[in-house]
């Protein structure tokens, strides 16, 4: 009888440890595939194979959808968004500061080869260059040529007038214009400055044109020979000539019927008076002091006499010369 039992006990207990070691081996086996299952699940998913094309797509959707949700577009972004590029544009291609607008005489003789006169020609602006002989008279252009020609535009007004305009910005350029019956072109340096701007320029060639019949007869001795005139190698009375105020001489006013005249100019310079008009001086004695420009403006000088006679228009008028008031 207690064999049995024994026997009973020994099968109980091996049947124990069996079932002990299956569920060892099973939970060590959850266990491994568990951990295997973690390490597939930590691991970084390979990039999609997109097309070039299809990438590119999906990156401008992205950034769109980014600017979307930071800066939503409507009309009145749309607006602002567009006044902002305009405005920027216009910041980078404007000048610092408006240049100053100048109105000159060039005087050139055409013996001299060194020496080139400048004319400063900007973008957005019209350079309108006459030229005369040195009695004043039109002088025909012929040919023109530009060095930068891609940057420049230039229109022939009439005969003896050229518009010169710049169509983008440039440094240095140079520009040669062939007169009528002149051998030698003349050449002008053209310079860009943000400082000043030629309007208009009148190029006076120290000799008779192709178009001027020279009687000596119907000039005095001090109009046919001006050119050699001490007068025309001073700065101050260059200036003058040209409606500029040099620091040297004092404007006048000149009152016409006890009114300021606006279309007369006059100055004090050294020990004379200097009246610029477009007419003549009949009284004090006058000496000219510049040929007249193609508008018929001269530069007279006369004594210091403050009671003027002069001829405008052919009307005779007179009018009186005084300092203006401090």
């Amino acid at each position: 009888m207690s064999a049995v039992i024994c026997h009973q006990v020994i099968y109980l207990l091996t049947f124990k440890i069996k079932m002990l070691r299956k569920f060892i081996v099973s939970s060590i086996l959850v266990g491994v595939a568990s951990t295997g299952f973690a390490n597939e699940e930590q691991k970084t998913p390979p990039p999609l194979m997109l097309k070039e094309s299809r990438d590119t797509e999906l990156r401008d959707l992205a950034t769109y959808q980014l600017k979307r949700r930071f800066m939503p577009m409507n009309e009145s972004n749309a607006i602002a968004l567009k006044k902002g590029f305009e405005q920027r544009d216009k910041m980078v291609n404007s000048s610092v500061r408006e240049p100053e607008e100048q109105n000159r005489t060039l005087t050139i003789n055409p013996s001299m080869v060194s020496g080139k006169p400048t004319i400063y020609s900007s973008v957005n602006y019209i350079t309108t260059i006459v030229f005369v002989d040195k009695f004043g008279n039109p002088w025909d252009v012929e040919d023109i040529g530009i060095g930068a020609g891609s940057f420049f535009d230039y229109k022939t007004v009439n005969p003896y007038t050229v518009w010169l305009f710049p169509k983008k910005k440039y440094k240095k350029s140079n520009l040669s214009i062939l007169l009528k019956g002149l051998l030698t072109p003349i050449s002008f340096n053209l310079e860009e400055s943000p400082e000043k701007v030629d309007y208009t320029i009148q190029a006076k060639v120290l000799k008779a044109g192709a178009n001027t019949e020279v009687n000596e007869f119907s000039y005095s001795p001090l109009q046919a020979e001006i050119t050699n005139n001490n007068l025309t190698k001073d700065d101050a009375v260059m200036s003058m000539s040209d409606g500029i105020t040099p620091a040297q001489a004092n404007k006048l006013n000149v009152l016409i019927q006890g009114r300021e005249s606006s279309d007369i100019q006059a100055w004090e310079y050294e020990d004379s008076y200097y009246v610029r008009l477009r007419g003549k001086v009949m009284s004090p004695e006058p000496e000219p002091a510049s040929h007249p420009n193609v508008d018929g403006i001269q530069l007279f000088k006369i004594p210091r006499i403050s009671s003027l006679f002069i001829e405008k228009d052919g009307i005779l008028i007179t009018g009186i010369l005084q300092k203006p008031r401090k």
